[in-house]
Protein backbone atom coordinates (compact mmCIF):
# COMPACT_ATOMS: atom_id res chain seq x y z
CA UNK A 1 0.00 0.00 0.00
CA UNK A 2 3.25 2.43 0.49
CA UNK A 3 2.81 2.74 -3.31
CA UNK A 4 -0.60 4.59 -3.11
CA UNK A 5 0.77 7.15 -0.53
CA UNK A 6 2.75 10.01 -0.55
CA UNK A 7 5.14 9.46 2.13
CA UNK A 8 5.35 6.63 4.80
CA UNK A 9 2.16 4.98 5.00
CA UNK A 10 2.02 4.32 8.68
CA UNK A 11 2.23 8.53 8.93
CA UNK A 12 -1.79 7.84 7.67
CA UNK A 13 -2.51 4.78 9.57
CA UNK A 14 -2.18 2.34 6.55
CA UNK A 15 -0.24 -0.88 6.44
CA UNK A 16 2.56 -0.91 3.74
CA UNK A 17 0.76 -4.19 2.78
CA UNK A 18 -2.92 -5.38 2.04
CA UNK A 19 -4.71 -8.09 0.58
CA UNK A 20 -6.70 -8.78 -3.00
CA UNK A 21 -8.72 -11.98 -3.35
CA UNK A 22 -8.77 -12.81 -7.28
CA UNK A 23 -11.26 -15.43 -7.71
CA UNK A 24 -10.24 -18.05 -10.30
CA UNK A 25 -13.15 -16.84 -13.68
CA UNK A 26 -11.22 -13.04 -12.58
CA UNK A 27 -8.03 -14.01 -13.40
CA UNK A 28 -9.23 -15.68 -16.33
CA UNK A 29 -10.11 -12.47 -18.04
CA UNK A 30 -13.76 -12.67 -17.24
CA UNK A 31 -15.41 -9.00 -16.50
CA UNK A 32 -15.78 -9.01 -12.62
CA UNK A 33 -16.89 -6.17 -9.95
CA UNK A 34 -14.48 -4.82 -6.96
CA UNK A 35 -16.03 -4.96 -3.38
CA UNK A 36 -13.72 -3.32 -0.78
CA UNK A 37 -13.27 -4.58 2.98
CA UNK A 38 -12.90 -2.36 5.50
CA UNK A 39 -11.95 -4.97 8.45
CA UNK A 40 -12.67 -2.97 11.87
CA UNK A 41 -10.94 -1.88 14.97
CA UNK A 42 -8.20 -4.81 16.00
CA UNK A 43 -8.86 -6.33 13.10
CA UNK A 44 -6.10 -5.16 10.89
CA UNK A 45 -3.44 -7.87 10.03
CA UNK A 46 -0.27 -6.35 12.63
CA UNK A 47 -3.04 -7.68 15.73
CA UNK A 48 -4.92 -10.92 13.90
CA UNK A 49 -2.76 -11.96 10.54
CA UNK A 50 -4.82 -12.66 7.85
CA UNK A 51 -8.15 -14.17 9.89
CA UNK A 52 -10.22 -11.63 8.46
CA UNK A 53 -9.25 -12.10 4.83
CA UNK A 54 -9.59 -15.52 5.70
CA UNK A 55 -12.79 -15.90 7.48
CA UNK A 56 -14.51 -12.65 6.81
CA UNK A 57 -16.98 -14.85 4.40
CA UNK A 58 -16.08 -12.51 1.48
CA UNK A 59 -13.94 -15.19 -0.67
CA UNK A 60 -16.65 -17.00 -1.02
CA UNK A 61 -19.77 -14.96 -1.52
CA UNK A 62 -16.74 -13.45 -4.19
CA UNK A 63 -15.81 -16.71 -6.34
CA UNK A 64 -19.97 -17.28 -6.44
CA UNK A 65 -20.32 -13.82 -8.19
CA UNK A 66 -17.42 -12.61 -10.05
CA UNK A 67 -16.34 -10.64 -7.50
CA UNK A 68 -12.77 -8.80 -7.28
CA UNK A 69 -12.63 -8.37 -2.92
CA UNK A 70 -9.73 -5.59 -2.18
CA UNK A 71 -8.78 -5.73 1.90
CA UNK A 72 -6.79 -2.53 2.52
CA UNK A 73 -5.36 -2.85 5.89
CA UNK A 74 -4.60 0.17 8.47
CA UNK A 75 -2.16 0.09 11.38
CA UNK A 76 -1.89 0.55 14.75
CA UNK A 77 0.23 4.06 15.51
CA UNK A 78 1.18 5.40 18.76
CA UNK A 79 2.67 8.35 17.81
CA UNK A 80 1.36 10.81 14.83
CA UNK A 81 -1.01 9.86 14.36
CA UNK A 82 -2.34 8.20 17.74
CA UNK A 83 -4.33 5.11 16.88
CA UNK A 84 -3.98 2.47 19.13
CA UNK A 85 -6.47 0.26 17.76
CA UNK A 86 -5.63 0.05 14.33
CA UNK A 87 -9.08 1.70 13.30
CA UNK A 88 -10.11 3.71 10.09
CA UNK A 89 -10.15 7.53 10.14
CA UNK A 90 -13.39 8.14 11.09
CA UNK A 91 -12.68 11.03 13.69
CA UNK A 92 -9.96 12.77 11.81
CA UNK A 93 -6.36 11.77 13.15
CA UNK A 94 -5.16 11.87 9.22
CA UNK A 95 -6.59 15.29 9.13
CA UNK A 96 -9.51 17.28 8.67
CA UNK A 97 -10.30 16.08 4.97
CA UNK A 98 -10.78 12.24 6.90
CA UNK A 99 -14.20 12.31 4.58
CA UNK A 100 -13.30 13.47 2.10
CA UNK A 101 -12.62 11.69 -1.27
CA UNK A 102 -8.96 13.90 -1.15
CA UNK A 103 -8.75 12.31 2.18
CA UNK A 104 -5.33 10.77 2.75
CA UNK A 105 -6.65 6.74 3.52
CA UNK A 106 -9.37 7.66 0.91
CA UNK A 107 -7.53 8.63 -2.03
CA UNK A 108 -4.88 6.01 -1.33
CA UNK A 109 -7.95 3.02 -1.61
CA UNK A 110 -9.11 4.91 -4.74
CA UNK A 111 -5.84 4.85 -6.38
CA UNK A 112 -5.19 1.62 -5.72
CA UNK A 113 -8.99 0.77 -7.55
CA UNK A 114 -7.79 2.88 -10.48
CA UNK A 115 -4.54 0.50 -10.37
CA UNK A 116 -6.83 -2.49 -10.93
CA UNK A 117 -8.69 -1.34 -13.39
CA UNK A 118 -5.37 -0.38 -15.66
CA UNK A 119 -5.65 -1.46 -18.89
CA UNK A 120 -9.39 -2.96 -18.70
CA UNK A 121 -11.59 -2.48 -21.58
CA UNK A 122 -15.04 -2.53 -21.20
CA UNK A 123 -16.51 -5.54 -23.34
CA UNK A 124 -19.56 -5.53 -25.58
CA UNK A 125 -22.53 -7.16 -24.49
CA UNK A 126 -22.55 -10.86 -25.08
CA UNK A 127 -25.77 -12.45 -26.12
CA UNK A 128 -26.69 -15.83 -25.46
CA UNK A 129 -29.47 -18.08 -27.10
CA UNK A 130 -30.79 -18.81 -23.73
CA UNK A 131 -33.06 -16.64 -21.67
CA UNK A 132 -31.02 -14.41 -18.62
CA UNK A 133 -30.44 -16.22 -15.70
CA UNK A 134 -32.02 -14.34 -12.62
CA UNK A 135 -30.41 -14.83 -9.03
CA UNK A 136 -31.46 -12.71 -5.37
CA UNK A 137 -28.01 -12.82 -4.08
CA UNK A 138 -28.55 -10.35 -0.70
CA UNK A 139 -31.72 -8.63 1.21
CA UNK A 140 -32.00 -5.86 3.80
CA UNK A 141 -34.84 -5.29 6.02
CA UNK A 142 -36.44 -2.78 3.11
CA UNK A 143 -34.56 -4.23 -0.15
CA UNK A 144 -32.94 -7.48 -2.49
CA UNK A 145 -30.41 -6.98 -4.73
CA UNK A 146 -30.77 -8.80 -8.38
CA UNK A 147 -28.13 -9.49 -10.23
CA UNK A 148 -28.59 -11.59 -13.93
CA UNK A 149 -26.64 -12.76 -17.20
CA UNK A 150 -27.41 -11.65 -20.40
CA UNK A 151 -29.66 -13.46 -22.62
CA UNK A 152 -31.01 -13.22 -25.83
CA UNK A 153 -30.76 -9.78 -27.96
CA UNK A 154 -33.69 -7.28 -26.40
CA UNK A 155 -34.13 -3.43 -26.44
CA UNK A 156 -34.49 -3.62 -22.78
CA UNK A 157 -35.29 -6.25 -19.87
CA UNK A 158 -38.33 -5.53 -17.37
CA UNK A 159 -38.05 -6.93 -13.65
CA UNK A 160 -41.14 -8.16 -12.39
CA UNK A 161 -41.89 -9.11 -8.66
CA UNK A 162 -44.54 -10.75 -6.77
CA UNK A 163 -44.87 -10.91 -2.57
CA UNK A 164 -45.40 -14.15 -0.50
CA UNK A 165 -46.28 -17.15 -2.18
CA UNK A 166 -49.03 -15.33 -4.96
CA UNK A 167 -47.49 -15.92 -8.90
CA UNK A 168 -49.37 -12.45 -8.66
CA UNK A 169 -46.32 -10.69 -10.72
CA UNK A 170 -46.14 -6.95 -11.33
CA UNK A 171 -44.03 -4.43 -13.37
CA UNK A 172 -41.72 -2.81 -11.08
CA UNK A 173 -38.77 -1.84 -13.41
CA UNK A 174 -37.08 -1.10 -16.84
CA UNK A 175 -33.35 -1.81 -17.45
CA UNK A 176 -31.23 -1.73 -20.53
CA UNK A 177 -30.18 -5.31 -21.42
CA UNK A 178 -26.74 -4.18 -20.69
CA UNK A 179 -27.05 -4.09 -17.01
CA UNK A 180 -26.34 -6.71 -14.66
CA UNK A 181 -27.69 -5.89 -11.67
CA UNK A 182 -30.94 -4.00 -9.78
CA UNK A 183 -31.66 -2.78 -6.03
CA UNK A 184 -35.54 -3.29 -5.45
CA UNK A 185 -36.28 -0.74 -3.13
CA UNK A 186 -39.61 -0.21 -0.45
CA UNK A 187 -39.81 -3.74 0.34
CA UNK A 188 -41.44 -5.20 3.93
CA UNK A 189 -39.55 -6.60 6.23
CA UNK A 190 -39.42 -10.82 6.90
CA UNK A 191 -41.31 -10.77 3.55
CA UNK A 192 -40.83 -13.33 0.76
CA UNK A 193 -41.03 -11.85 -2.76
CA UNK A 194 -40.57 -13.94 -6.06
CA UNK A 195 -38.60 -12.32 -9.28
CA UNK A 196 -38.27 -12.50 -12.86
CA UNK A 197 -36.96 -10.70 -15.97
CA UNK A 198 -39.22 -10.55 -19.00
CA UNK A 199 -38.22 -9.26 -22.50
CA UNK A 200 -39.00 -9.19 -26.09
CA UNK A 201 -38.33 -12.19 -27.87
CA UNK A 202 -37.81 -12.06 -31.57
CA UNK A 203 -41.03 -13.38 -32.20
CA UNK A 204 -42.40 -10.24 -30.62
CA UNK A 205 -43.75 -12.62 -27.84
CA UNK A 206 -42.73 -11.90 -24.44
CA UNK A 207 -40.62 -14.08 -22.50
CA UNK A 208 -39.28 -14.44 -18.93
CA UNK A 209 -36.10 -15.10 -17.10
CA UNK A 210 -36.36 -17.92 -14.06
CA UNK A 211 -37.96 -17.17 -10.99
CA UNK A 212 -35.67 -15.96 -7.74
CA UNK A 213 -36.88 -15.75 -4.78
CA UNK A 214 -35.75 -14.29 -1.52
CA UNK A 215 -36.99 -12.85 1.98
CA UNK A 216 -36.39 -9.82 3.79
CA UNK A 217 -34.31 -9.10 6.89
CA UNK A 218 -35.87 -8.42 10.22
CA UNK A 219 -35.94 -4.55 11.02
CA UNK A 220 -32.56 -3.69 13.29
CA UNK A 221 -33.83 -3.01 16.79
CA UNK A 222 -34.33 0.26 17.88
CA UNK A 223 -31.42 0.91 19.78
CA UNK A 224 -28.41 4.49 20.36
CA UNK A 225 -25.69 3.07 20.55
CA UNK A 226 -22.31 4.70 21.61
CA UNK A 227 -18.90 3.21 21.81
CA UNK A 228 -15.62 5.20 22.55
CA UNK A 229 -13.27 5.55 25.01
CA UNK A 230 -14.03 6.84 28.23
CA UNK A 231 -12.93 10.22 27.91
CA UNK A 232 -14.99 10.93 25.13
CA UNK A 233 -17.84 9.54 26.50
CA UNK A 234 -17.47 11.99 29.33
CA UNK A 235 -16.65 15.04 27.23
CA UNK A 236 -19.46 14.32 25.41
CA UNK A 237 -22.07 14.41 28.72
CA UNK A 238 -22.48 10.93 28.42
CA UNK A 239 -20.46 9.44 31.60
CA UNK A 240 -19.15 11.11 34.89
CA UNK A 241 -16.18 10.90 36.39
CA UNK A 242 -15.60 10.16 40.37
CA UNK A 243 -12.14 10.27 41.56
CA UNK A 244 -10.69 8.79 38.29
CA UNK A 245 -13.60 6.21 37.75
CA UNK A 246 -16.38 6.60 35.48
CA UNK A 247 -19.58 6.00 35.56
CA UNK A 248 -22.53 6.10 32.57
CA UNK A 249 -24.99 9.06 33.11
CA UNK A 250 -28.67 8.08 34.39
CA UNK A 251 -27.59 4.56 35.21
CA UNK A 252 -24.56 5.13 37.25
CA UNK A 253 -23.42 1.72 35.45
CA UNK A 254 -19.38 1.40 36.37
CA UNK A 255 -17.90 1.52 33.50
CA UNK A 256 -13.92 1.72 34.65
CA UNK A 257 -11.19 3.92 34.59
CA UNK A 258 -11.02 7.42 33.14
CA UNK A 259 -8.85 7.11 30.07
CA UNK A 260 -7.84 7.04 26.66
CA UNK A 261 -7.05 3.41 26.48
CA UNK A 262 -10.48 1.95 28.25
CA UNK A 263 -13.70 1.82 26.18
CA UNK A 264 -16.84 1.33 26.99
CA UNK A 265 -20.11 0.68 24.71
CA UNK A 266 -23.10 2.31 25.65
CA UNK A 267 -26.81 2.85 24.50
CA UNK A 268 -29.40 5.28 24.92
CA UNK A 269 -31.44 4.89 28.13
CA UNK A 270 -34.41 7.19 28.42
CA UNK A 271 -32.58 10.62 29.04
CA UNK A 272 -29.59 8.84 30.32
CA UNK A 273 -27.34 5.73 29.28
CA UNK A 274 -26.47 2.36 30.43
CA UNK A 275 -23.24 0.14 29.58
CA UNK A 276 -24.23 -2.58 26.94
CA UNK A 277 -24.29 -3.20 23.23
CA UNK A 278 -27.83 -3.23 20.90
CA UNK A 279 -29.29 -7.00 20.85
CA UNK A 280 -29.16 -8.87 17.78
CA UNK A 281 -32.39 -10.45 16.27
CA UNK A 282 -32.58 -12.49 13.09
CA UNK A 283 -29.03 -11.87 11.92
CA UNK A 284 -28.63 -8.59 12.75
Amino acid sequence: QSAFTQGDSHRVGLAREGYLYLPASCSRGELCRVHIAFHGCRQYAGEVNDQFYRYAGYNQWADNNRIIVLYPQTVATSLGPFNPKGCWDWWGYTGADFAYRNGAQIGAVRSMLDHLAQGFTPEQPLFTDTPPELSAIDATDDSALLVWTRGRPASAYRLYRAPGNTDQFERVADMPQTSGSHVDRGLLPDTKYSYRIGFTGSSGTEEYSNTATIVTRSPAPDCDPYFNDNVTHASRGRAHVWFGLTFAKGSWDYMGFWNLLTETALLRDDDGFQVGVCPWRNGH
